[in-house]
């Protein structure tokens, strides 16, 4: 087993600038994010007649990625489902804008005697 050696304060400073340089590693996706995150593209090419064996084969000849038709047609169905069953962002910053706004209608539309002011 390696000892330890005493570190100073300078081998701090130092470990603190090489960890600093590292570079980000590249994010990696599952095949199901893939697919969630190309869904509307997907979507396009369907619509252009292409099929799901069609844009799998395409995938893997033109970007190396192998994914099965069905696997490729499984993950494209669940995350089209997904993003319809998902509330849109704008739907929920209205959502929040109305509560807001009545929260404030109530609460000028409270009189409180004086006395509690």
């Amino acid at each position: 087993m390696a000892r330890t050696k005493n570190i100073t304060a300078h081998d701090v400073e130092s470990a603190r600038v090489m960890l600093q340089k590292l570079a980000a590693k590249p994010k990696t996706l599952s095949l199901k994010e893939l697919v969630a995150e190309l869904s509307e593209d997907i979507n396009v090419a369907l619509s252009q007649g292409y099929t799901y064996d069609e844009i799998a084969a395409e995938l893997s000849h033109t970007q190396g990625i192998s994914i099965a038709e069905r696997t490729l047609k499984r993950h494209h169905l669940t995350a089209s489902k997904e993003k319809e069953s998902a509330p849109s962002k704008s739907a929920n910053t209205d959502a929040a804008k109305s509560n807001s706004e009545t929260d404030k209608s109530t609460q000028s539309a409270i009189r409180w005697p004086s006395h509690l002011d």
